[in-house]
């Protein structure tokens, strides 16, 4: 996992409301918003009405990487019993799978 300053922010801002590595306000992807939030009845919702459970935002994270990141634990389990790619790299090559191991995520890792 990458820990510059720069993936250390991405964190950061995926935890405070805004996307990873991004000035797009969370609400422009309603699945990561989801996640972030650790809504797993949306994060359910949204993928029935057909949202793209592998859709990435501008920093190239899936919801799977938020969730995973915030160590959203309800939030990833829904994601991945919804068919989430643990091993989808964002621009900085962080995973869902690299995040949980490196950060001692251990919840989220076993679900990988």
């Amino acid at each position: 996992m990458n820990t510059s300053p720069t993936s250390i922010a991405c964190v950061a801002a995926t935890v405070a409301g805004t996307q990873a590595c991004s000035a797009e306000p969370l609400h422009a992807y309603p699945l990561h918003a989801a996640a972030a939030q650790q809504d797993a009845a949306a994060i359910r919702r949204l993928v029935s009405a057909g949202a793209s459970i592998e859709a990435r935002d501008a920093s190239g994270a899936t919801a799977l990487l938020v969730a995973t990141r915030a160590n959203r634990i309800e939030a990833a389990r829904a994601l991945i019993e919804a068919g989430a790619d643990v091993n989808a790299k964002d621009k900085i090559s962080d995973s869902p799978y690299l995040v949980a191991g490196a950060q001692g995520y251990l919840d989220i890792l076993k679900m990988t």
